[in-house]
């Protein structure tokens, strides 16, 4: 007769079980003991782990770099690798709208928009020039310490090291100079000096490089406040390539300034811009077609995961490495990588293959002897590596 287990009765022990040697274990314990058996010989079995630290990862292997190519480039790809290289010697002839905004500049606020490459730090330094003459001051500000160290060294060859200097974070050569090369956030620090002591603004023109930073979340509040807070006696030249509502920021520059504000603009592209995609050995043009349209909800086979158009770094069919090879095999080199961190560029340089056959000792000392040389002659850059 089976009876229902009375409720709050004490439990009942679990029954025993025997093993093959005859001892009484409960079955939580038996198969607990058969689980540590089981680990205790798995750790014998498996390899020892690295004392340094107990997860190491498994080093990646280096790519196998491929040969050459013998893939041959189409006539398309190959008409535009043929405009590569120095182009011959010509007399200079500046653009019609250069020469409109060296002109417009002598008395107006100036905002040139045009693409890179076309020339727009000519129209500064004829500005610069202009102002030299008559005995003006200038301050050229531009959004990095990078690119305000090349602008002092250019100015430097145009117009004497007398009569440039450097203001940035990092170094304050000749601050008094009648041209001063620095940060835009330096020149807004100086304006806030100068409004704080009540004294004047000593200089007569500032050019703003990269002036499209106006737009910049975080940094684009430095370039509104010199632009407000500077007064109207100082003509302003923006210069930027991606300016592309030039038009309204002069608008909004009169009506804070009370002045008029040209715009001078540009679509002329002396340097043609051509994309092309180099993917795991194959040189091509990238260009929309007009009438491919990709369908909503379906996956083109030709970008499948089992062949990527575009393989990211890491990989060895995307590398830099086997990009240098191909390039060299092309004659394409030197060559510039944009890579997403300093991670990466970093793997990237221990990856990279020595594609430097000439290169020998006495080659590398001659260019540690011509680097030691410009320092000495360029004490800014000195410091770096």
């Amino acid at each position: 007769m089976n009876v229902a287990p009375i409720i709050g009765a004490p439990p009942q022990p679990a029954p025993k079980i025997r093993n093959v040697f005859g001892d009484a274990y409960s079955p939580t314990v038996f198969f607990a003991k058969k689980s540590a058996q089981r680990h205790m010989e798995y750790r014998k079995k498996r390899p020892e782990k690295s004392k340094d630290r107990r997860f190491a990862p498994k080093p990646k292997p280096k790519p196998k770099l491929p040969p050459p190519s013998n893939e041959t480039i189409s006539q398309e790809v190959q008409k535009y690798l043929d405009l590569i290289g120095v182009p011959p010697e010509r007399p200079f002839t500046p653009d019609p709208f250069q020469i409109e905004a060296v002109e417009l500049v002598a008395e107006h606020d100036t905002i040139v928009s045009a693409p890179t490459g076309s020339g727009k730090t000519w129209i500064a330094r004829q500005a610069l020039a202009g102002l030299l003459e008559s005995g003006g001051k200038a301050w050229y500000a531009s959004p990095l310490k990078a690119l305000s160290n090349s602008k002092y060294l250019e100015f430097s060859r145009d117009f004497g090291e007398a009569n440039v200097g450097l203001v940035t974070g990092d170094h304050k050569i000749n601050p008094l100079a009648p041209i001063v090369v620095g940060t835009t956030e330096i020149l807004r620090n100086q304006l806030y000096d100068a409004m704080g002591n009540g004294s004047e603004i000593d200089f007569d023109l500032v050019i703003l490089d990269e002036a499209h930073y106006l737009g910049d979340p975080e940094r684009g509040v430095v370039w509104e406040e010199v632009l407000i807070y500077m007064p109207s006696r100082v003509r302003f030249l923006l210069l930027s390539a991606t300016i592309e509502n030039a038009q309204e920021i002069a608008e909004w520059m009169s009506f804070i300034r009370s002045q008029e504000v040209k715009v001078v603009s540009s679509d002329v592209r002396p340097v043609p811009l051509v994309p092309l995609c180099l993917n795991v050995g194959s040189l091509n043009i990238l260009q929309k077609h007009k009438n491919q349209k990709a369908k909503k909800g379906r996956r083109d086979s030709r970008y499948s995961s089992k062949r990527t158009p575009f393989v990211r770094s890491g990989f060895p069919e995307g590398s830099p490495s086997t990009s240098l090879v191909y390039l060299e095999s092309r004659n394409l080199l030197p060559a510039i990588f944009f890579l997403k961190s300093r991670k990466e560029c970093d793997a990237a340089i221990v990856e990279s293959p020595k594609i430097t056959p000439g290169d020998t000792e006495e080659r590398r000392a001659a260019r540690s002897r011509f680097i030691d040389e410009y320092a000495e002659i360029h004490p800014i850059l000195a410091d770096y590596k």
